[in-house]
């Protein structure tokens, strides 16, 4: 029968108060919750997933049914922005 001793994996802070963990990779973020003055719990944060890209047909689609088009006159936006 082969005894098996359970391992307890470690580290320590440098001078910085950073601790390095092996299986995290850069850039990767955490969020850092305190339940007691003993204990830290670290959740990882998942980045949402990019917004699907609109297609060339869906852009001219979309700019069809709202067309660009200013709301008041040239006239009326060169008395807005400039100063009197």
């Amino acid at each position: 029968m082969e005894w098996k001793t359970p391992t307890m994996t470690t580290v320590t802070s440098d001078e910085k108060q950073r601790i390095q963990l092996g299986d995290i990779g850069p850039q990767e973020v955490f969020q850092v919750t305190r339940p007691d003055a003993d204990h830290w719990l670290l959740t990882r944060l998942h980045p949402p997933a990019p917004p699907k890209r609109m297609t060339r047909a869906e852009v001219k689609q979309a700019l069809r049914e709202h067309p660009l088009r200013m709301k008041m006159t040239w006239e009326e936006l060169r008395a807005v922005t400039r100063e009197p």
